[in-house]
């Protein structure tokens, strides 16, 4: 009997419902593969912000934006880039001529390219992509709390918890670990929470105010999948959460504004915001009590040092069989398992091997080829 079950999202996952991996997201928003711009929204200040990117990006990282079609060999890395801007924010530098108000600015322009691209994948995902929903429903209905870690910015995993919520746990929301300041989350938790989610590096739907300290959770159109993100939606929509002029914060009595917390997979890692500190912690704690590991599209990259870190520290107190890893090899879904790539052929499983040993759970069918497997071998996910 499985107790504690823990889900380790990262970019495969969201690839799989068809959103972006992270190195797409930028030439998706130059090639205007986005969300139109919401009436309701200043056009204007959409406009800008859309302009402000291809500016910064062509003059400050040489992308060549006037191209009819911009492919990510022609952008740097979005990690790299949002690593830079934050640094260079704190410690009150430019990037090329870029300075000061400027440099906050193409901040905001990024982060809304990001939202823009991640949001219309969303609104376009396919009802037979919904993965999540299909992954936890047998937790749910059993009424087993799971605890996801999510490395992700999009709200998939969001979505499929609050609906799976209002199906089998009473209308419970999902604990995220974070004390938001949103008076109508809070009223939702009043009844309790079912499970937890625990996005280590922050959210986009996360909009923090570094002078108050101050979170608030929004909710955006495309994140609409049951009546308790409907209310929150009412409550605090997000369409006017990207500005030029900057999202002022909620708190009546500070003039700071608001921004997503979006913590770099690589490079930089936020850890002097208090919420994120917290959720990293509580995320060891989580994974050293678990029972039961699945960790899905996460290829651990030699240089992401603080995630590999806590999964070891986390899950040495598991066996090994209990931790399944899985990864997409193209190809791989249809083939039977005997012919499938193995653990030592493929990168990301070397250094799954390395932290782990070569006894680990080593799936390569990806997201719904793995849930198609246990399905028609009648074997329970977890």
């Amino acid at each position: 009997m499985i107790n504690h079950p823990v889900i380790v999202l990262g970019a495969g996952a969201t690839k799989a419902c068809g959103g972006p991996l992270t190195n797409e997201i930028l030439p998706a928003a130059l090639n205007g593969e986005m969300e139109p711009n919401n009436p309701k929204t200043l056009v204007a200040d959409r406009e800008q912000l859309l302009d402000l990117t291809r500016d910064f990006l062509c003059e400050c990282f040489n992308v060549p934006v006037k191209n009819f079609q911009i492919t990510e060999n022609d952008c740097p890395s979005l990690c790299w880039v949002l690593s830079m801007l934050q640094r260079s924010i704190e410690q009150n530098m430019n990037i090329g001529d870029w300075k000061g108000d400027h440099l906050i600015k193409a901040k905001r322009a990024v982060e809304y390219s990001i939202f823009a691209v991640i949001e219309a994948a969303l609104k376009g995902n396919s009802p037979n992509k919904h993965l999540h929903r299909l992954l936890l429903e047998p937790l749910y209905k059993q009424g087993i709390e799971p605890s996801v870690i999510s490395l992700n910015y999009d709200v998939i995993i969001d979505n499929a918890m609050f609906a799976l919520g209002e199906s089998y746990q009473t209308n419970k929301p999902p604990n995220y670990g974070v004390e938001f300041s949103t008076q109508q989350y809070f009223n939702l938790c009043k009844s309790g929470t079912f499970g937890h989610l625990l996005k280590i590096h922050g959210s986009l739907n996360w909009l923090y105010c570094n002078k108050c300290n101050r979170i608030d959770l929004f909710v955006s159109d495309g994140m609409r999948a049951a009546k308790a993100l409907d209310e929150l939606f009412n409550f605090v929509p997000y369409d006017d959460a990207y500005s030029c002029r900057g999202t002022p914060c909620r708190n009546k009595k500070c003039n700071g504004f608001v921004s997503p917390i979006l913590v770099t997979p690589t490079y930089i890692k936020d850890y002097e915001n208090q919420y994120v500190e917290s959720l990293w912690k509580r995320a060891e704690k989580v994974l050293k009590r678990a029972d039961r590991v699945v960790i899905i599209g996460y290829s651990m990259p030699t240089d992401d040092i603080e995630v590999a870190l806590l999964l070891k520290r986390g899950l040495d107190h598991l066996p090994r069989e209990k931790i399944t890893v899985v990864e997409y090899v193209q190809g791989d879904e249809y083939k039977p398992f005997s012919k499938r790539m193995p653990l030592e052929n493929h990168s990301t499983g070397l250094r799954f091997r390395s932290l782990f040993g070569p006894n680990i759970d080593w799936q390569t069918s990806g997201f719904e080829g793995w849930l198609k497997d246990c399905n028609m071998s009648n074997r329970s996910t977890f």
